[in-house]
């Protein structure tokens, strides 16, 4: 995934996968967490535990944990996340290894109004990333 600065995918979580998301080389990847709660709604007050290359620590909900090139996060199920390119560091080239991806249908839950959707198309689940431009 190639992102320039302006771009962002939007805050999500994913019912089946995990990830890890590596920051490849470019600029520095800027990547929002927040826990889920019971219902799926996002935990704005509880500490989220991350897993950056090798070390899991605690940060409060909403930190955006920086990711300079060669750096990895592990993504696990029902954690929010949304990711930017820092503002100054210049375009990002991302690397995503999936770990654990099952079930059917569409598993992302975007945290906005739009309703959680699942969508199996034959025996192939289509993955959905929305991309926004702030320009």
């Amino acid at each position: 995934l190639y992102l320039k600065e302006g771009q962002y995918a939007l805050n999500h979580f994913h019912w089946y996968k995990t990830e890890d998301i590596i920051n490849r080389g470019g600029g520095n990847i800027l990547i929002r967490v927040y826990n889920s709660l019971p219902d799926e709604s996002i935990d704005t007050v509880s500490d989220v535990l991350v897993h950056c290359d090798g070390r899991s620590y605690y940060v409060p909900a909403g930190t955006q944990v920086r990711l300079t090139p060669g750096e990895s996060i592990h993504i696990q199920q029902y954690l929010y996340h949304d990711f930017s390119v820092e503002p100054g560091t210049g375009p990002v080239l991302l690397g995503d290894c999936v770990f654990h991806a099952t079930g059917s249908g569409l598993e992302l839950a975007f945290h906005s109004a739009v309703a959680h959707a699942r969508l199996l198309v034959g025996n192939v689940a289509l993955l959905l990333t929305l991309y926004v431009s702030h320009s």
